[in-house]
């Protein structure tokens, strides 16, 4: 048999020989990355162990089990070969920063328990090492210990529920930068008793001030307390209120603590007497992933649990991931600290995709500051004890498809950005019942699209904070949202009407914004106090939902039949709605962020 002759030109054998270089280069990348499993039946035993060997398309691959680490990322990827850390499909992986405590002792007499009544219920032991009043986090099995307060919360988690507090005095001298004298509730017989507690103290932008009490005087019923800036601190007597943290004699219920800072011990109620040295935990690692001037890295499938501070660090990052983490029972660590469980300082391309944050006490959800082309998408967050997303200096970055509910802890806004952020996308996310479902000031360009703010008649949906027509905020466009729920005022969103550079078209809102050539097509629910129906040039102006939406009550905003909503917008050039549904082109489209 005869062999057919080629004809492979020059040009022929360079193609097969680039071909032949991609196909052996892609191969030796398969074969030299490696999978390192993590596990009690592997071969490592620790995240932090494996990563030392790591390199660039090596995957980290853990197995279900309680992992107490602190994990620093030692290297870099490259690109389009990350170093993957992964859990194990289908396996549940829990990074935990806390440690069993042991030893507790019941307290032995009405002196031990500094002549607290209920002292044959209190057990003590010595801290733990490096703990302190702010990063004490205890929990008996799942339920979480808090710091004895004075007045109680209905809701120990928002403890800093401050309608609950004791309002200040409006009598001469009785409410000062250090001090406070209440003949109602300052009633204690001995002297010094308040000693070493912590007032907490509202005044003016909802900031809490935690002082500690130096003194306390029987008879001015009057405690004293480290001074508070009276330069930057402006005293509202009968307006702030107060209440007072950290003392042993309100530990009178089950689940509350006491943290002796002169003898580092703590005092609690434990829920279940019977299992006290197996079942209650305190928080000892600061945080779970560490990762300082490195890139290409993603992080999959944790769920994360009981740190203090930032629970994921990231610092002068770049194209990292992470993905499908649930962050939960963290707490801050200092007074005033912004603590929340993930910061990105200075990151770029980066992604937190599909996560779930909650129930993390004084903590905020997530910041990113000072970067740029970031994205927070696909997020739950419930119970942040501060706001849920902060973007700080941010540009080019984006919120997409996060969902918001019930982050109601003291200053916990929904979305905030500001300082200088600019080209920011917010879109198809939802904010409901947190302080303020989006704040925002000094930014320019700013793009709100298909979004739900609701504030459950307890709080506006949006908020600019630019104040006597400063221009600093620009460029701000609002589309097809739904700004609902501000209360009986409706003033559902403060300030925007005094931007200069403001577009609202085809939103559903409350009053308090007034009509002109870039505010037009909006729907009405409500007007503001002093507005009338010229002023708002509403296309339609209703008095409550129930016309424009399937289920308003149980937070259906679908268009119900025959909407007033329905065809009635402008056409914004944006394609699609809230669920993806494509708006028709070159006609009117529906008002609000679903096309029905």
């Amino acid at each position: 048999m005869k062999l057919r002759k080629l004809n492979i030109t020059y040009c022929n054998v360079r193609l097969f020989s680039l071909l032949v270089l991609i196909v052996v280069g892609l191969s030796n990348k398969l074969l030299f990355a490696k999978t390192y499993k993590v596990g009690e039946d592997q071969k490592f035993k620790t995240i932090q162990s494996t990563l030392s060997l790591s390199k660039s398309g090596d995957t980290v691959l853990v197995f279900e089990g309680i992992y107490h680490e602190s994990v620093v990322i030692p290297r870099s990827g490259s690109k389009g070969e990350p170093i993957v850390i992964l859990t194990n499909p289908g396996d549940k992986v829990i990074l935990d920063g806390s440690i069993i405590l042991t030893g507790w002792e019941k307290c032995k007499s009405l002196q031990h328990a500094q002549r607290n009544p209920n002292w044959e219920n209190i057990y003590w032991i010595n801290a733990p090492k490096g703990s302190n009043r702010l990063s004490l986090n205890l929990f008996q099995n799942d339920l979480r210990l808090f710091v004895a307060q004075m007045p109680e919360a209905i809701n120990p988690f928002y403890d800093e529920n401050t309608t609950e507090w004791i309002k200040s005095s409006t009598e001469k001298n009785s409410y000062t930068h250090s001090s406070i004298i209440d003949k109602e509730n300052l009633t204690q017989a001995e002297n010094d008793f308040w000693n070493g507690a912590y007032a907490k103290i509202v005044s003016g932008n909802n900031e809490v001030f935690i002082q500690k009490i130096v003194s306390y005087s029987a008879s001015e019923n009057q405690i004293t307390f480290e001074p508070l800036n009276a330069d930057t601190v402006e005293l509202e007597p009968g307006k702030d209120v107060y209440a007072i943290s950290n003392h042993l004699s309100l530990v009178d219920k089950p689940g509350e603590i006491y943290f002796d800072e002169v003898r580092r011990k703590i005092f609690i109620i434990p829920f279940d007497t019977t299992s006290v040295n197996k079942s209650i935990t305190a928080s000892t690692k600061q945080y779970a992933f560490k990762v300082k001037d490195k890139s290409n890295i993603i992080i999959d499938g944790f769920v994360i649990q009981k740190y203090f501070g930032v629970s994921i660090d990231l610092k002068n990052c770049s194209n990292i991931q992470i993905r499908n983490c649930e962050i939960r029972d963290g707490i801050i660590k200092e007074d005033g600290g912004i603590g929340p469980s993930i910061y990105a300082k200075k990151a770029s391309y980066c992604i937190v995709d599909s996560c779930f944050i909650h129930h993390n006490k004084h903590v905020r959800g997530i910041i990113f500051s000072d970067g740029h082309h970031n994205i927070i998408i696909n997020s739950r967050f419930t119970h942040t004890g501060g706001t849920a997303i902060d973007y700080y200096g941010e540009s080019n970055s984006s919120l997409i498809g996060n969902y918001l509910y019930d982050c109601i802890g003291q200053h916990a806004n929904g979305l905030t950005c500001y300082l200088g952020c600019k080209n920011i996308l917010i879109q198809n996310n939802i904010v409901i019942n947190s302080n303020i479902g989006l704040t925002f000031y000094d930014i320019d360009g700013l793009k709100v699209v298909n979004n739900i703010f609701h504030g459950v008649d307890k709080y506006p949906p949006a908020a600019c904070w630019e104040q006597n027509n400063n221009t600093s905020t620009t460029n701000v466009f609002f589309y097809n949202n739904i700004l609902i729920g501000s209360g009986k005022r409706h003033i559902g969103l403060f300030s925007l009407s005094t931007l200069p550079s403001l577009t609202m078209k085809n939103n559903i809102m409350d009053g308090n914004v007034f009509a002109n050539e870039n505010i037009s097509h909006n729907l009405y629910t409500a007007l503001a106090e002093g507005q009338d129906k010229s002023e708002v040039g509403a296309i339609y102006l209703l008095n409550g939902e129930s016309q424009i939406f399937v289920n308003h009550e149980k937070y259906n905003y679908k268009l119900k039949k025959n909407s007033p909503a329905i065809d009635t917008g402008t056409d914004v050039n944006i394609d699609y709605d809230m669920e993806g549904k494509s708006r028709p082109t070159g006609k009117a489209i529906d008002i609000g962020p679903y096309e029905k």
